[in-house]
């Protein structure tokens, strides 16, 4: 598990600290979920360092060697989540009965409020959480998260941008079990689960908290990341590549976020949108659409195709 998503997600993702107004885009993908969306600070936090599994000791702050945003000039690392259910705790008064879900690349919190809770608009007819559901409400207490650099959490447009760490899966799952421990004190989980990227955080629950965690449900997510993955190394280089060949990301060299939104790099992060999404279906499904379905999400830079990358926009 090296630094998979860092330098990725350093040049894709645009958001920002001013919570009222951001200037560039909003903290929540699932903007009618915003609300029930908490927050929680941890102070001097070290990210992109250095992980010895055989000693947690040395990492409670993060990986040895990394970089926290307040030596950099920022504020204190921050977490987001989404709660929901019924807590159980023991004599202490510690949360027992959690279950952990971490979305996939590019969501958040209310991406997998919206999608698996009962009642919402997209978790259909069989949704996932909720009273009775799979991830039943009535016996778990369900915590939603969001991965570093996307949304409500910390990001790179907070107003580091190019500075912003390099950091892991590890830095990722370490925050949000400060989160969890410290803040909404959970003393045990009975589940992680995850989809995608949230599938692979899944599995680095199990290898960094196995005392913590009870149980793993990763869905679609690899266990292979980088050069131990030849097609997904060669396929986030090629969307990093994209990206980094917009006129205005050169020119800047990654640090245009003091632009306003309308002059960032918009085109070349549709161009690696358009890359990154070859990956999101199986291939038997996206061998099955006709080009004419599939062709609003293909970019062109001239003319530009104004739907291509629209979801990237937004994050």
């Amino acid at each position: 598990m090296k630094r998979v998503v860092a330098g990725l997600l350093l040049l894709v993702i645009s958001s920002c600290v001013a919570w009222a107004d951001p200037p560039f885009t909003r903290r929540s993908s699932q903007m009618q979920h915003d609300a029930l969306k908490q927050y929680y600070e941890i102070p001097i936090f070290r990210l992109g360092g250095r992980y010895d599994l055989a000693d947690s000791s040395k990492w409670e702050n993060g990986g040895e060697g990394g970089t926290t945003l307040e030596s950099l000039g920022g504020g204190k690392l921050r977490t987001a989540y989404i709660a929901v259910g019924t807590p159980r705790r023991n004599a202490s008064g510690e949360i027992t009965n959690a279950v952990i879900v971490s979305s996939y690349y590019s969501g958040d919190s209310t991406d997998m409020f919206e999608q698996w809770v009962k009642g919402t608009a997209l978790s259909g007819n069989e949704p996932v959480i909720g009273p009775g559901r799979p991830i039943d409400t009535n016996r778990y207490y369900v915590v939603m998260v969001d991965p570093l650099g996307t949304w409500g959490a910390s990001k790179p447009s907070d107003g580091l941008g190019i500075k912003f760490p390099q950091y892991s899966y590890f830095d990722m799952v370490q925050a949000n079990y400060r989160m969890l421990r410290d803040h909404l004190k959970v003393a045990h989980a009975a589940l992680a689960t995850g989809v995608s990227m949230g599938g692979t955080q899944t599995y680095v629950w199990g290898v960094m908290h196995p005392e913590f965690v009870s149980a793993l449900m990763p869905i679609g997510g690899t266990t292979q990341s980088d050069a131990q993955d030849p097609v997904g190394n060669w396929t986030f280089q090629l969307m990093t590549a994209a990206i980094e060949s917009d006129p205005v990301w050169q020119a800047t060299k990654g640090d245009y976020y003091k632009l306003p939104k309308e002059k960032h790099p918009l085109p070349g992060i549709a161009f690696g949108w358009s890359v990154l999404g070859l990956t999101g279906y199986d291939f038997g499904y996206r061998s099955s659409q006709s080009f004419v379905s599939v062709q609003p999400e293909v970019f062109y830079w001239d003319p530009p195709n104004e739907k291509a990358g629209r979801k990237a926009q937004h994050q």
